[in-house]
């Protein structure tokens, strides 16, 4: 079992019609991403663990200050005991589109956790995830979905598309959702899940804009949150 790719600082990789599949290490089985550049096309990420026992998270793919650019790709069946079921984003910057999000697991962001990082998804689903927290979960930075389905995803707490602070004031979240779908999120139990979660922590802000979206399912917040 090995990490199947390291990308150091200024570091360049290209991935285009692969399958990496079997990856394991503490943070980002099949890639991480250490301040350097990643691209990838047209390729398959399947069955990759993340330790639960160390690391950041990232089941296939970690990233740390680094850039990232994800098209016509597919995350299935990617597993880790922390956050990030398939990518785990720690500052830098995410495009992510056309892909598909598929059965990964994590204890918090199923499918990614983004941390005061820039993340955009364009064109993408997510669907069939089991987490302890948010199926999508962003702490702190922004967000932009746009022409995204969430849906049969399963949620102990949380939301299907989670929008928080950290603890440190002055911190914000600025989420923009346009064109979005939400539709059959479920608890254990299957109940409702909510389609979106916000919820600042003290001294912070999180601003949420929603446009021609349907959200199906309660849309929980909490103080300090604007949503328009």
């Amino acid at each position: 079992d090995v990490q199947l790719f390291y990308v150091g600082p200024a570091g360049r990789l290209t991935i285009e019609n692969l399958t990496l599949t079997l990856g394991f290490a503490p943070s980002g089985g099949a890639i991480q991403n250490d301040g350097g550049f990643v691209e990838v096309s047209s390729s398959r990420f399947v069955e990759n663990v993340a330790r639960s026992d160390a690391g950041a998270g990232g089941g296939a793919l970690y990233s740390e200050g680094g850039q990232l650019r994800i098209s016509m790709s597919s995350f299935v069946g990617n597993v880790v005991g922390g956050v990030g079921g398939a990518i785990a984003l720690y500052g830098g910057d995410a495009v992510i589109t056309e892909t598909l999000f598929d059965a990964n697991r994590a204890n918090f962001g199923a499918a990614i956790t983004s941390a005061a990082a820039s993340l955009e998804v364009r064109a993408s689903t997510f669907i069939n995830h089991l987490s302890l927290g948010d199926t999508v979960e962003i702490a702190d930075g922004t967000a932009t979905f746009v022409n995204v389905t969430l849906a049969a995803n399963t949620i102990e707490v949380g939301a299907a598309l989670g929008i928080r602070t950290a603890s440190s004031a002055g911190l914000t979240a600025d989420a923009r959702v346009n064109h979005v779908t939400a539709d059959n999120n479920r608890r254990p139990d299957g109940t409702a899940a909510p389609a979106l979660g916000a919820s600042p922590s003290t001294g912070t802000t999180v601003t949420v804009a929603v446009t021609n979206s349907v959200l199906q399912g309660c849309v929980m917040t909490g103080d300090g949150v604007s949503l328009a």
